[in-house]
């Protein structure tokens, strides 16, 4: 009964830590991520514990060594292996709040690898086999179960002073060694690819721009590389409406420049109040179709064509650590140019960290539109 206890709060600790790993993103801190592994350890502690034998008075010792033994070896597999694994998922969790904390988390993974594979080692002793045998650890679970299936043959036959059995320092050593190489520094690459990826090609394009020219209306925009054109046919009340758009982005924001025909007179005359109603109209139907509210709006002009511009802020869709929506921010500009509407956007839905650097971008973009 104890022993099914014990087995049972070792599972469940076990479980409870694969959880705090898999709840690692959403964890606000260091302290929140490491107090969610406490439950965890705590009761795979306790399940260790109960699961233990008891080794009775007399039977430690000179009168039977082998009993010790075999009870200290038991006793260092349980720990080693238990101990490891609760320590790679907390590596891992670790490993995943950022850059700053990826080496780190690495490094606890690792040492907990090391320490699953010297159990496993201590455990192949247990069972009467050469403690080289506990390397098979490097599998992580196809191993333990590899390890699992070998016969106890301790039960019946064996001695634990054989010399293969006494030595578990240079299996770990090169347990070890073997980790690092083998899989930790190709893990560790490949997990910091992407932080790679996104930096070096950000430095390397960010500052290449092209510049989009579209007729009729003919008017110039410079956009970050590759905007791709699109063209769509809305259906209004009357009747269908052409829409042309080209899209790009940097990594951070999107940009969009397009326009959209309202009438074929290259010169209607419509008083200034009009414009400005039709303008609004059109922001309040872009504007509805996000969550989030107006932080601005205003008239602008591009020359003689006037236009108006807004701030929207909305739900972006991307959380932080805590679990929090982040803001986003999109910025619209409408012209009335020539019987045509004109529309710039800057949409940005990431982090304010991610931003820093944009306004000079952003400025860059609006700035550069013409009109010919």
């Amino acid at each position: 009964m104890k022993k099914g206890v014990g087995v049972a709060l070792i599972v469940l600790g076990v479980l409870l830590a694969a959880s705090a790993c898999a709840n690692a993103k959403r964890a606000p801190n260091l302290g929140f991520l490491l107090g969610t592994y406490l439950p965890g350890i705590l009761v795979l502690a306790i399940g260790v514990k109960l699961q233990q034998e008891k080794v009775l008075p007399g039977t430690v010792g000179t009168e039977n060594p082998l009993l010790a033994l075999q009870a200290r070896r038991r006793s260092n597999a349980e720990m080693g292996v238990l101990g490891g694994i609760v320590l790679m998922f907390m590596g891992s969790g670790l490993s995943q709040q950022g850059r700053e904390l990826f080496l780190f988390g690495t490094a606890v993974f690792l040492g907990g690898w090391g320490l699953m594979i010297a159990g496993a080692a201590n455990y192949m002793k247990w069972k009467g086999y050469s403690g080289w045998l506990g390397l098979l650890g490097l599998m992580l679970l196809p191993g333990l179960i590899i390890l699992a299936a070998f016969p106890n043959r301790m039960k019946d036959i064996g001695s634990p002073f054989r010399p293969e059995t006494k030595k578990t320092l240079w299996p770990v050593v090169i347990a070890i060694v073997a980790v690092v190489v083998l899989m930790v520094l190709p893990m560790a690459t490949f997990l910091m690819l992407p932080f790679l990826l996104s930096q070096f090609p950000r430095a390397q394009t960010r500052n290449v721009w092209a510049t989009v020219v579209s007729d009729p209306p003919k008017f110039t925009v410079e956009m970050p590389a590759n905007p791709k054109r699109q063209v769509v046919t809305q259906q209004g009340p009357q009747g269908g409406v052409t829409v042309t758009t080209y899209e790009s982005r940097d990594n951070v924001a999107t940009y969009t420049a397009g326009f959209m025909p309202i009438t074929s007179d290259p010169n209607p005359r419509m008083p200034q109040k009009a414009v400005q109603a039709a303008l609004d109209t059109m922001l309040d139907g872009t504007a509805s179709q996000m969550k989030g509210r107006v932080l601005y709006r205003k008239s602008i002009s591009l020359g003689k064509y006037p236009g108006r511009e807004q701030a929207f802020e909305f739900n972006s869709g991307i959380r932080n650590r805590a679990g929090e929506p982040i803001v986003g921010l999109a910025v619209w500009k409408f012209y009335f140019v020539r019987g045509s509407i004109l529309i710039l956007t800057v949409i940005l839905p990431k982090s304010d960290r991610e931003r820093q650097g944009m306004d000079g971008r952003i400025a860059r973009f609006f700035d550069s539109l013409k009109v010919e």
